[in-house]
């Protein structure tokens, strides 16, 4: 069984399905099992907005995580979270870079 997911370097970044909010803080949790290629950089935002906006409405950062180079475990808090939560990563580094990350459940907080 293959856990996580691959996350290649590209223009584009790769988003987290989005998330009702559980609580006005969290603490997210990343864990990035692999990081192939020369020198990956996984760059990771936290972002928010109110399930009501409209669709076309851009999430807006709130948080990040650490631009991690290696792999293990990596958390970031946010905190003043509005309805719906998701994740921006993006990958940078050689031509054939790709890391393999898995997002584990978030710990929500009041």
């Amino acid at each position: 069984m293959i856990i996580g997911q691959v996350l290649h370097n590209s223009a584009s970044a790769a988003y987290t399905a989005p998330v009702s909010r559980g609580g006005s803080k969290a603490v997210f949790i990343v864990d990035v099992t692999q990081a192939e290629g020369t020198t990956p950089t996984l760059a990771i935002e936290i972002q928010h907005k109110n399930q009501s906006e409209n669709l076309k409405t851009e999430w807006v950062s709130i948080g990040a995580f650490s631009n991690t180079t290696t792999t293990g475990v990596i958390t970031a808090k946010a905190e003043e979270l509005k309805e719906q939560v998701r994740l921006k990563c993006t990958v940078t580094g050689g031509a054939s870079v790709w890391v393999r990350v898995e997002e584990l459940p978030i710990s929500w907080m009041p």
